[in-house]
């Protein structure tokens, strides 16, 4: 059993107002002696119309302490979202179906679709025209100036390398 003092937070990321005022909050839940506490959402940043987060993934669960590399277990074949991680096939590798899915993670790439604040002016022209999170073309219509923001971070203590 974990210790009295033991917490956990879990804190989940959404957009919000997308239309009008568009932010990226955070909204806190925290798990004290049992005891579930939900925090009102706080903004982060402004003027971010989408968020995608997609996770790297390989064709087997990782071993962390694994001695060797090895290309099943410790190279990312594809990404996905979180309903794409719990679609995967179970390996057999671990009782736990969910922890035998998610254990095949090894990155998280996230991307922020940003707009300007105010509608822009004098704007030459493309310059309305933009790539999405999902990286399909659009052009704007409404005078705001949108662009992409993508990192990819490695799960380090998930990754042997070569």
């Amino acid at each position: 059993p974990p210790p009295a003092n033991y917490a956990l937070a879990d804190n989940r990321y959404l957009v919000t107002d997308a239309s009008t005022a568009p932010m990226l909050s955070c909204r806190g839940m925290e798990k004290r002696d049992a005891v579930n506490a939900i925090g009102p959402s706080q903004p982060l940043l402004a003027n971010v119309e989408s968020m995608r987060i997609l996770y790297g993934v390989a064709s087997r669960p990782s071993i962390e302490l694994a001695a060797t590399y090895d290309p099943l277990r410790h190279q990312i074949v594809k990404y996905l979202d979180a309903a794409g991680v719990d679609a995967l096939p179970g390996s057999g590798v671990l009782a736990d179906l969910a922890e035998d899915r998610w254990s095949r993670v090894l990155s998280v790439r996230v991307c922020l679709q940003m707009r300007s604040d105010r509608p822009v002016r004098d704007v030459p022209d493309g310059g309305l025209a933009y790539k999405r999170c999902d990286n399909t073309d659009r052009t704007g219509t409404d005078g705001y100036l949108r662009r992409t923001f993508t990192t990819t971070v490695l799960l380090r203590n998930r990754l042997i390398t070569p």
